[in-house]
């Protein structure tokens, strides 16, 4: 039995820590609601707009930081009760019976075909063929994970040529929404694997669900996934960019952001005339990481952006590329906002720029006086910048603030002076 249950717990690694998730949900109940989060291909259909607008980056780059280091977030319960026999929830884990439950026939005869019984062939193929008929999926996409990665690491094309018969578009679609909902590193790493080994199908597969789904996490896996997937996954990023769906433009920019490649400065600047802004903040964010100097003049232009975070985008953009032609825009916008939020960007580009001719405007910024008492980490900023820049003028304002009355300010000065 012990043999048995081998595979089954193997496919359970991949394919489920559901008992994980009803914990997790259990634990967050009384807390206000989070985004609604689906595992299926496609988004609930009661799935709110705002769903859509969470920041990407919550959750860091695609090489940030791993999921145990952010923290348990919600996961949505298993859309794959109503289709599943009995004898399906034991195998993946998700029945009142637990984990430990027999494998389906599937299940053995896909076991003893990668352990080397090339008889077993036809058996796998045939037992697939049941289980499509019933619309039974998880059993064949569990197949298919299993042949791909014995396929890879034996390197036996004939091996991957029965997965390859298996995988259906319902089946990808099914690996997929599994591979969103994993939770744990590994068996991500097992998933961008099969990705790999798959190629172009699943890239559409994973185009699909990246369309309409709103868990986030979810979303940050099938962009590692084709992050990971070399030709086929760049190739579905660039088609993405082009697409009328504005949360697959959104997602492919901020994957080209990451990984940048021949063409990914170009595709970032044509999505900076997307409708949503959303897109346009995304496209901002990608070029400042990829540190294109020609991007400059272009970002400038989004500076009077009818929407104010795309605005930020652009002057944060304008700063660390050093676009010169930003410097009288970016001055007029520090010199008319009163929002201590907007205000702090808008210094730091200007310290990223570094010309004698925002030393004024800054100064406004960082010494308080009878009509003005700007906040601490506008201060703070300001006297950043001043440092940045580097004047007669803007060494003295830094030498005077050595002795500040606010202990932060002071604090910070001293810090950027390297003062001890």
């Amino acid at each position: 039995m012990e043999q048995n249950r081998g595979l089954a717990h193997t496919f359970d690694t991949l394919f489920s820590q559901l008992e994980d998730s009803r914990d997790t949900s259990t634990a967050r109940e009384g807390e206000s609601p989070g985004p609604t989060e689906v595992g299926t291909g496609t988004a609930a259909s009661g799935g709110s707009e705002a769903d859509h607008e969470i920041d990407f980056f919550e959750f860091g780059t695609l090489d940030g930081p791993s999921y145990a280091e952010r923290g348990p977030v919600h996961v949505a319960a298993d859309p794959l009760d109503d289709d599943r026999s009995p004898e399906l929830h034991r195998v993946v884990g998700n029945s009142d019976e637990g984990p430990d439950g027999p494998p389906s026939p599937l299940d053995l005869a896909t076991e003893a075909f990668v352990s080397g019984d090339a008889s077993r062939a036809r058996e796998v193929e045939d037992l697939a063929g049941e289980y499509l008929q019933r619309r039974e999926l998880d059993p064949v996409a569990r197949a298919v994970v299993a042949i791909v990665l014995s396929s890879a690491d034996r390197e036996e094309p004939s091996m991957y040529e029965v997965a390859e018969a298996l995988m259906t578009a319902p089946v990808l679609a099914r690996i997929v929404s599994h591979m969103g909902r994993s939770r744990v590193e590994e068996a991500q790493a097992q998933y961008f694997s099969v990705c790999r080994s798959i190629g172009a199908d699943i890239a559409r597969a994973i185009r699909d669900d990246l369309a309409e789904n709103t868990d986030r996490r979810a979303r940050w896996i099938f962009c590692q996934a084709l992050a990971h997937m070399d030709q086929a996954g760049r190739e579905m990023v660039e088609e993405m960019v082009l697409d009328d769906n504005r949360f697959l433009v959104r997602n492919a920019v901020t994957i080209l952001g990451e990984q940048g490649g021949d063409r990914a400065v170009e595709l970032c600047t044509s999505a900076l005339a997307n409708p949503d802004a959303m897109v346009r903040k995304e496209a901002l964010r990608s070029l400042t990481r990829l540190g294109d100097p020609e991007s400059g003049p272009i970002v400038v232009g989004l500076l009077d952006d009818p929407d104010p975070e795309v605005r930020t985008a652009a002057a944060v953009a304008a700063g660390e590329l050093r676009a010169a032609r930003a410097l009288k825009p970016l001055i007029a916008a520090l010199d008319e906002t009163k929002d201590p939020d907007v205000a702090v960007p808008l210094i730091r580009a200007l310290g990223r720029i570094a010309d004698p001719g925002a030393v004024v405007s800054i100064e406004k910024r960082a010494v308080p006086s009878m009509f003005s008492k700007p906040r601490r980490d506008v201060r703070i900023a300001a006297y950043r910048a001043l440092s940045e820049i580097g004047t007669p003028r803007a060494r003295r304002l830094l030498n005077q603030a050595i002795d500040d009355r606010d202990p932060g300010v002071r604090a910070a000065v001293r810090e950027i002076l390297k003062l001890r």
